[in-house]
């Protein structure tokens, strides 16, 4: 085996090429995708700890009304919200999902079961419960509707009802009087289309419905006259605040399963939704006040955002005073750390095989090079640290790494947070798109086949050249001036076998971080350092020469 030509992919336990969705999308409900989602969802202790406490809470509501039904899952850059909120909202209502095995299966009895997780059988057979799902980035941040107007929306979207609030209302009303089905072959026999294709269009929706009134109930719309009066009355007092939202919900959670039915609300990105706009923050308080007050432990609610709820509130520092209160109103707070996504990563695409024929080589080579490893690839004299992650080498977490450096995936992070934060970056770099997670499987993939990291000879390593280029050909999400430097960059060449612009690429990238860690020549070469057993002196050199 020591004189085999191994490859990186020869070591790693999963193909990487494997289908990984890209997309977290909280409104995608396809359950082959979902199911993959399921499968591929690493549960680190950090996440079992919250979800078995959220669902601790949401099987109580069985005897008790709980004391908070609202969650605020925040977390770093590329950490999982949208996952796990997805992940979350098909547990709770156990939605039937389909594994890569053909199996079809309630996901929280998958999930549950693989897990070990509390409440399964209550989740199956006892609680009955419909999730709303919503991807507030759908949305125009500028001047898209309230929180409440899109949560309502989504909801008659979910009942089967027309997205006009007051078209909605009258359906509503057909059904509770029990006339539905005569009403939908009524507009049938009229038109010679199904009432779902003509509520769509404006122009026939009001005459149609009001001779249907007419028809269907001559006692009440005695003439189509008065059904057109009742029609405009039912139009101008229609009102949309949280409170109707919040008993819309509840009355759905009874309705769907009585005691013991319920309804979970779940907005992801919430956070960037609200942005700078306090009267959405402020929308967002009253709408969980109202779902804790009168929902009685029957309706909850879970939003995502980048940052923590006490980092929103700042951005409306005007009205802080007001906004304190959210804090309280959100009691159920999930934080998704950094090193929860650097699990997530080395478990989903750097787990190693447990051949340890083949991982002798690796071994073997770290020990050889272990030394010069750490002169050279390695940040020096960084004003910030991570439990000695950038400064310091161990060889379990270099083989668990590996391509990458242990403090890669860290690093990335900071990155890409601070590129979004300056504005240098659109939502494809904050999660919303691609995360970390894909960024790596492109290094290791590569934009063509058979020319990524998994298939290099074992002992190179990822550099951020690698990584500039994963965001910038993959996913074209940095537009700066800069990035226009670098393709004139680019046109100088290589010095001494080393391209210009590689070195303009890390520079870039560690100029994001410059106020803690040093753009160094040093530093500059330990994230461009290609493979184990490469001279230190030598690669600086080549820097060196690039960067004059």
């Amino acid at each position: 085996m020591s004189s085999e030509r191994i490859l990186v992919r020869d070591i790693l336990e999963r193909d990487p090429r494997r289908r990984i969705e890209p997309v977290i999308k909280v409104d995608e409900q396809d359950p082959q995708i979902v199911g993959s989602e399921l499968e591929e969802y690493v549960v680190t202790e950090e996440i079992r700890e919250y979800l078995e406490d959220i669902i601790d809470r949401f099987i109580e509501s069985r005897s008790r009304t709980p004391e908070s039904v609202c969650g605020w899952i925040s977390g770093f850059f590329g950490s999982g919200k949208s996952h796990f909120l997805k992940v979350l909202g098909y547990v709770l209502s156990n939605r039937p999902i389909k594994l890569s095995d053909g199996r079809e299966i309630g996901a929280a009895t998958y999930f549950c079961k693989k897990h070990s997780l509390p409440g399964q059988m209550i989740l199956e057979k006892e609680l009955r419960t419909r999730v709303i799902f919503v991807n507030m980035l759908n949305f125009d941040r500028e001047r898209g509707p309230s929180i409440t107007r899109i949560a309502y929306a989504a909801l008659l979207k979910e009942l089967g009802l027309s997205d006009v609030f007051w078209v909605a209302e009258i359906e509503k009303m057909l059904q509770e009087r029990g006339l539905w089905d005569q009403f939908l072959d009524f507009i049938e026999k009229e038109t010679g289309k199904k009432w779902q294709h003509i509520r769509r269009m404006t122009a026939m929706v009001r005459p149609l419905l009001a001779k249907a009134l007419h028809e269907l109930d001559k006692k009440l719309y005695p003439s189509i006259k008065l059904a057109e009066k009742a029609l405009e009355d039912v139009e101008k007092t229609f009102e949309l605040t949280p409170r109707k939202l919040a008993e819309a919900l509840l009355e759905e959670a009874e309705r769907f399963g009585g005691e013991n039915g319920r309804v979970v609300l779940l907005l992801d990105e919430v956070g960037l939704y609200i942005g700078p706009h306090s009267d959405r923050l402020t929308d967002l308080n009253i709408l969980a006040e109202e779902i804790e007050r009168i929902g009685r432990g029957k309706v909850w609610l879970f939003v995502t955002a980048q940052e923590a709820i006490e980092e929103v509130i700042p951005r409306v520092e005007a009205y802080r005073g007001q906004f304190e209160k959210v804090k309280d109103r959100f009691q159920i707070k999930v934080t998704l750390t950094p090193e929860n996504i650097d699990t997530v990563v080395k478990k989903r695409l750097l787990q190693k095989t447990s051949d340890p024929n083949k991982l002798k080589k690796l071994e073997s080579l770290y020990e050889k090079h272990s030394g010069s490893l750490a002169t050279s690839a390695l940040i020096k004299n960084p004003s910030r640290e991570y439990g000695g992650l950038l400064t310091r080498l161990r060889r379990k977490d270099f083989i668990e790494s590996y391509p990458l450096m242990p403090y890669h995936v860290r690093l990335m992070q900071e990155i890409f947070s601070l590129l979004r934060s300056r504005g240098r970056a659109t939502p494809e770099l904050t999660g919303r798109e691609r995360a970390v997670l894909s960024v790596v499987r492109a290094l290791l993939i590569g934009p063509k086949a058979d020319v990524g990291l998994a298939h290099a000879e074992l002992g190179v390593l990822a550099t951020f050249d690698m990584v500039y280029d994963a965001i910038d050909v993959e996913i074209k999400a940095v537009r700066s001036e800069q990035q226009a430097a670098i393709e004139e960059i680019a046109k100088l060449g290589e010095k001494d076998g080393l391209r210009v612009d590689s070195v303009a690429k890390a520079l870039f990238l560690l100029q994001q971080v410059s106020d803690w860690l040093p753009c160094t020549v040093e530093n500059i070469s330990a994230v461009l350092y290609p493979r184990l057993g490469e001279d230190k002196v030598r690669l600086e050199k080549k820097v060196r020469a690039c960067l004059e």
